[in-house]
């Protein structure tokens, strides 16, 4: 910052007004400084809308685009003789849909639920990518 640059930053706004007015001039001043145009991205087609996910402390995120929709986690039913990533089915308005162990599968032992009925606070995100749909 250069000696005009602060000297107009400390210059007083209205010198003949009383103080009440003075520290509303200040203000006024200030925050028409500070307002500024929200800047937007120059390219939106190098822009990507994210979900983002924590497990075990680590942060994810999955493309929006193949996001369906974020639903509180129900009951979900356990399939014998499916490998430990799948967690089983939840039925969400009439439909089933597979619930795959996003924790497990990224090498996160112990994060899943430890019944599969749920707990409190977890939330399902259905995704639907490939022809696929299923849920986190």
């Amino acid at each position: 910052m250069t000696t005009q640059q602060r000297d107009a930053t400390l210059a007083d706004p209205a010198p003949d007004l009383p103080a009440e007015e003075k520290m509303q001039a200040i203000l006024m001043q200030r925050a028409q400084k500070l307002a500024q145009p929200i800047a937007q991205a120059e390219d939106d087609a190098d822009s990507m809308r994210v979900l983002t996910l924590e497990i075990g402390g680590e942060y994810y995120a999955i493309d929006g685009s193949a996001v369906v929709e974020v639903q509180p986690a129900g009951t979900i039913v356990a399939i014998p003789g499916t490998p430990g990533i799948w967690l089983g089915l939840v039925n969400l308005r009439g439909r089933l849909y597979p619930v795959l162990d996003l924790g497990r599968l990224l090498g996160e032992l112990g994060l899943h639920a430890p019944s599969r009925g749920g707990h409190a606070g977890a939330h399902l995100v259905l995704t639907k990518a490939a022809g696929l749909t299923i849920a986190l």
